[in-house]
C-alpha cells in the first residue's frame, strides 16, 4: 500500500481522484479501517470494504453513495464481511426467476412479462452460469449475436432485462459487480416511413378481408392517426357513437378528442356487433378480456401484399418496414396532401403546437374543422386505393 494511497477521505478530494497509466487505482481511508475507494481507468468510482481475511465487498457507487454513508455502512458490515456470500452460487436462471416473481409479476402488465420471457430465452447460453461467472466480454458477444440473429430491438431488450436482473440481485445482497454496468444498448434510428399510394390498396384490402379484431385495430389506427397505446386501449366508455367522437387521455396526460369519420364509425359498429357483450375494451382479446397485444403478424401479412409479395410469406423471413407508428406517419402525410391546415392537423393528432407558426396565435382549430379534417383524410386515402363504389 503506497503512502499516498492512504489518507483521511473528504468529499472534495474524492471528486479529484483519478487513475494513472490507464490502470485501476485504489485508495484507503485513514479514519475507517477497511474502507477502500477505487477509481477505474474509465473514471468509475466506488466504495469497497476489505475484511480481515482479505475478502472485498462492494458498498456502492460514488457519488450515489456519499462518504459518510459509506463509512457507516462499512462499520455495520465489518464483522460480517468475511462470512460466506449466501448468493455466491446463484445462477442467472435463479436470479431471473426471483426478479420475475418479486418485481415483474407484481408491477408489470402481462404483455411486458411475456416480452421479458422471450428476451430471457436469448440468454440460454449463460443461464446456467453463476452470476459472478458472466463477464462483460461475454455479454458483449451475446449482444452482437442476438442483434445478428434476432434483431436490434431484441438485443436492446435483452440487455435491459439482464441489467435489471443483476441490479435486483445486488439489492438482495449479492456482493458482485454487474457485468452489464458499462454496456450500452444499440441506437435505433427513428422510422420515417409512410405507406405509399401504390401500397395502400393491397394493405387495406388485405385487412378488410379479415375483419378480425387485429385487422380492425390496424385500420382504426390508420384512419384516426392515433398512437399505438391509445388505439389499443380504446374503451367503449370513451366512445360516443351518436356524437361520433372518441375522448381519452393521451400522451403527457393530456385530454384528447378524436372525431370519427364514416369509415372509423363502421369499424366501431362492427366491433360492437361481433365483440363480447359487456366488453371494456373495443379491441379486446377474447381469451384474456384485455386489449390485444400481438398485431405484428397481421401487419406483416398486409405489408407483404402491399409490396407485391404473397400474404403467406413466412413471418419475418423478409425485413419489415411497417409498424404501428407508420400508420400515424401515413395519416399525417395524407392529411397535408388532402389540404388540411397545419393547426387543424396538429389538433387532430395531438401534436404540440409550433410556436413559430403565426396561426398558433391568431387562429384556432374548431370542432367543425377537425370533423371535416378527419373525413377529408378518409376520403383522400380511400380515393387512392379502393374502388369507387367502396370509397363512396
Amino acid at each position: 500500500m503506497g503512502r499516498n494511497n492512504k489518507f483521511a477521505f473528504t468529499e472534495g478530494r474524492l471528486w479529484k481522484l483519478h487513475s494513472e497509466k490507464k490502470k485501476r487505482a485504489s485508495f484507503y481511508d485513514a479514519k475507517c479501517p477497511g474502507l477502500e475507494f477505487r477509481v477505474s481507468q474509465t473514471g468509475y468510482k466506488a466504495f469497497y470494504l476489505i475484511g480481515l481475511k482479505g475478502r472485498r465487498v462492494r458498498l456502492g457507487e460514488f457519488p450515489t453513495l456519499g462518504l459518510e454513508e459509506a463509512r457507516e455502512l462499512a462499520t455495520e458490515r465489518r464483522l460480517t464481511v468475511d462470512q460466506v456470500d449466501p448468493l455466491r452460487k446463484e445462477t442467472l436462471e435463479v436470479a431471473w426467476q426471483k426478479y420475475r416473481e418479486d418485481m415483474l409479476d407484481r408491477n408489470c402488465r402481462l404483455a411486458t412479462v411475456k416480452l421479458f420471457e422471450r428476451c430471457f430465452r436469448n440468454l440460454s447460453a449463460v443461464e446456467t452460469l453463476r452470476l459472478q461467472q458472466i463477464s462483460p466480454g461475454m455479454v458483449i458477444d451475446l449482444q452482437a449475436k442476438i442483434k445478428k440473429t434476432v434483431g436490434t430491438g431484441a438485443a436492446n431488450n435483452t440487455i435491459k432485462l439482464l441489467r435489471a436482473t443483476y441490479n435486483f440481485a445486488i439489492r438482495r445482497g449479492w456482493s458482485g459487480r454487474s457485468p452489464v454496468k458499462q454496456i450500452r444498448t444499440y441506437n435505433i434510428p427513428r422510422r420515417e416511413r409512410f405507406i405509399e399510394p401504390d401500397e395502400l390498396g393491397g394493405f387495406i384490402s388485405t385487412l378488410e378481408k379479415s375483419q378480425d379484431v387485429f385487422s380492425d385495430l390496424i385500420l382504426f389506427a390508420l384512419f384516426t392517426g392515433a398512437r399505438r397505446t391509445a388505439a389499443k386501449h380504446t374503451r367503449w366508455e370513451d366512445i360516443s357513437l351518436k356524437g361520433r367522437r372518441w375522448t381519452f387521455v393521451g400522451k403527457g396526460n393530456k385530454k384528447r378528442r378524436v372525431y370519427l369519420s364514416d369509415y372509423v364509425l363502421s369499424i366501431l359498429k362492427r366491433r360492437k356487433e361481433v365483440g363480447r357483450a359487456g366488453a371494456e375494451y373495443v379491441f379486446e382479446n377474447p381469451s384474456t378480456a384485455r386489449p390485444v397485444t400481438w398485431v405484428r403478424r397481421i401487419m406483416y401479412q398486409a405489408e407483404m401484399v402491399s409490396r407485391g409479395l404473397p400474404a403467406d410469406t413466412p413471418f419475418m423471413s423478409i425485413s419489415n418496414e411497417f409498424s404501428m407508428h407508420t400508420l400515424r406517419h401515413t395519416f399525417i402525410t395524407y392529411a397535408f396532401q388532402a389540404g388540411v391546415s397545419v393547426q387543424v392537423v396538429q389538433a387532430m393528432v395531438g401534436h404540440a403546437h409550433d410556436k413559430r407558426i403565426t396561426v398558433r396565435v391568431y387562429g384556432h382549430s374548431t370542432e367543425e374543422w377537425e370533423r371535416e379534417g378527419f373525413q377529408r383524410v378518409e376520403n383522400f386515402i380511400l380515393g387512392l386505393c379502393l374502388p369507387k363504389e367502396v370509397a363512396a
